[in-house]
């Protein structure tokens, strides 16, 4: 249900993915290494401890973070030619992801915030590969 429902609104771009060299499974499946496992470590130390120290660790600076997170990556969207709307609603979707980090950092440390980060981007990959494999 879904995949045809994403069909409608994320067309299948080959030439997006000869850009961005994913066109064999191993250069999928390492991507996904790196940006399922590494990149959520960078990324959280990031959100999650230096923005908030930056910004104030209190309600007003962890929204900020928060916004800032979903911003950065409507950037990443977009170099994906998404529709406009998709990157719009995807990107108020991860203001509130970031939030929700937010959150689990202060409460449980940002070991869990980096878990969660990067079983979100699982799904990505799995999503990544579904398009460009299965579509």
């Amino acid at each position: 249900v879904y995949s045809a429902w994403l069909r409608l609104v994320i067309p299948q771009k080959e030439e997006r993915v000869v850009e961005l060299k994913l066109e064999s499974e191993a250069s999928v499946w390492s991507f996904g290494f790196y940006f399922s496992f590494i990149n959520p470590i960078f990324e959280e130390a990031f959100w999650r401890i230096f923005c908030p120290l930056a910004a104030g660790a209190k309600e007003p600076g962890l929204l900020v973070c928060s916004a800032f997170y979903g911003s950065y990556h409507s950037l990443v969207l977009a170099a994906l030619k998404l529709p406009w709307f998709m990157v719009l609603i995807i990107t108020l979707a991860l203001v509130g992801v970031g939030r929700l980090l937010c959150f689990a950092c202060t409460r449980f440390g940002v070991l869990s915030a980096m878990v969660a980060h990067s079983a979100g981007d699982m799904v990505v990959i799995l999503i990544l590969w579904h398009w460009m494999f299965d579509w």
